[in-house]
């Protein structure tokens, strides 16, 4: 190897070895910035469910995270226990009000189905009938009686913020899934042909730009809602949201490794990025932050959108 050559390896090791570092250091001007986000937060908890098994720890979730936002600096309207009316009108009104903000989260606590890949989010009116004769309108059922979860993204696409924050602890046990699976095996049969698809837990959507997407569980799988006051999954949030100095990824690696901890790994919480810049809910005293430390650094479920 030539000398030219090895100084220009020794350049490219540097970089790699010490990129990392220079990444992890602030501007005065961005942390200026930063102090001067403007954040809002839209967060539902939906437990008292009339049709379908009652949750206890939703409205909990709910109004934990809400409290950890509004120490985070976000303006924060709470809903508990929404009907469908209610979630979208608070939908319409927070899509009213996200225009000209720096950040936009989203929350939802509650009961969700996975129905022919998409997903949806149950207000605790839903009434939804899979017998077998009204099982064949399963798919108009669902959208008429919950929220398509493509439609909360839209909403939030539509504005001009930089950055778009949805974490959902939805994946509670969809509530109709083992019956509607089965009508759909019988209409099968009978008709030779697959009328829809029901599946556990949520099926997996990618977050359009500017968007970080949180699932409570990795897709196809279902959520835990605690035996305590509050799920595992928004415990490990609403304690993680605190720690100041963490990227909005690395809250969510804590996230994920509290999580898994705490269920002996049963449940492991996924995301879907399409950020472009870092983002901090407890934004760093200094130009200097620290890098966060991991228990397992083996866990990573983050999925990075084309």
């Amino acid at each position: 190897m030539n000398s030219f050559a090895r100084r220009l390896l020794i350049t490219f090791l540097s970089a790699a070895l010490f990129g990392s570092a220079a990444a992890g250091e602030l501007t005065d001007a961005e942390l200026k910035r930063m102090r001067n986000e403007t954040r809002v937060a839209l967060v539902i908890g939906n437990g008292k469910y009339q049709d379908f098994e009652p949750l206890d720890n939703p409205p909990n979730d709910a109004t934990g995270v809400a409290a950890a936002l509004r120490s985070a600096g976000f303006k924060v309207v709470l809903k508990l226990d929404a009907t469908h009316a209610q979630m979208i009108e608070a939908l319409d009104a927070f899509a009213a009000n996200i225009g000209n903000v720096d950040i936009a989260l989203f929350y939802f606590a509650g009961h969700a189905a996975q129905v022919d890949w998409r997903n949806y989010l149950l207000p605790v009116s839903a009434e939804l009938d899979v017998g077998e004769k009204s099982g064949r309108d399963l798919l108009s059922q669902v959208a008429r009686e919950a929220v398509d979860l493509a439609e909360v993204l839209k909403r939030m696409e539509g504005g001009k913020q930089r950055l778009n924050i949805v974490i959902l602890d939805a994946c509670r046990n969809n509530p109709f899934t083992t019956a509607a699976r089965e009508i759909s095996r019988s209409m099968s049969r009978s008709t030779g042909k697959t009328p829809f698809s029901v599946g556990v837990g949520l099926a997996q959507s990618f977050a359009p730009s500017g968007t970080f997407l949180a699932y409570s569980t990795a897709p196809g799988q279902v959520a835990s809602d605690g035996t305590g006051r509050n799920s595992p999954y928004s415990a490990a949030l609403i304690e993680a949201l605190a720690v100041p100095g963490l990227k909005l990824e690395d809250v969510f690696k804590r996230v994920r490794n509290s999580v898994a901890e705490a269920t002996a790994h049963e449940q492991i919480p996924w995301d879907n990025s399409s950020l472009f810049r870092d983002f901090y809910f407890q934004v760093p005293a200094s130009v200097s932050t620290e890098k966060p430390t991991s228990k397992q650094e083996g866990i990573n479920t983050t999925f990075i959108s084309p």
